[in-house]
């Protein structure tokens, strides 16, 4: 077995924990990446859908003419509607079946943007993971190393 100086050993194992600690930062800046998109999705809420409901039949209230003994002091009466206010409640009515639809499309968009979601917090968990393995694996050399080194240092003293 051939002797390795100290001072190269000390060298070499110096890159390595330097190589291994740039490792493991990026592993621990990919879970942080990763937890900060987690609660972006978690505190990002969907909108309210708005919807125009119809305004309901206008009333008149008058006072009614003194003189007819069986009348109230005040009486509403349902006017009908005019031309203009008719239209104007199609076009409400329409309003609010186009505003349905979208909100049916909204949420279907929803839950599709959530699926992709899903599958990319999947994809993200699987590649941390194998950051973790890495990582793992870096650290099991680096007490290999140790132990062998120890092991030529003991044997040369």
């Amino acid at each position: 077995m051939s002797q390795i100086p100290l001072q190269e050993v000390q060298q070499s194992l110096e890159q390595e924990v330097v190589l291994n600690t740039i490792e493991i930062i990026e592993g621990v800046n990919l879970r942080s990446s990763l937890v900060q998109e987690q609660q972006q999705l978690e505190t990002e809420s969907e909108p309210p859908v708005l919807v125009d409901v119809p305004a309901p039949e206008p009333c008149i209230s008058h006072t009614a003419p003194t003189s007819t003994p069986e009348a109230h002091p005040t009486q509403a009466v349902s006017v009908a509607p005019t031309g203009g206010e008719q239209q104007q409640r199609r076009r409400r009515n329409r309003r609010v079946r186009i505003t349905q639809e979208e909100a049916r499309r909204a949420l279907v968009e929803t839950s599709q943007l959530r699926a992709e979601t899903e599958a990319r917090n999947s994809r993200n968990m699987t590649e941390f993971v194998q950051v973790l393995h890495r990582i793992q694996d870096v650290l099991e050399r680096i007490e290999r190393r140790l132990l062998r080194n120890i092991y030529v240092v003991h044997r040369i003293n």
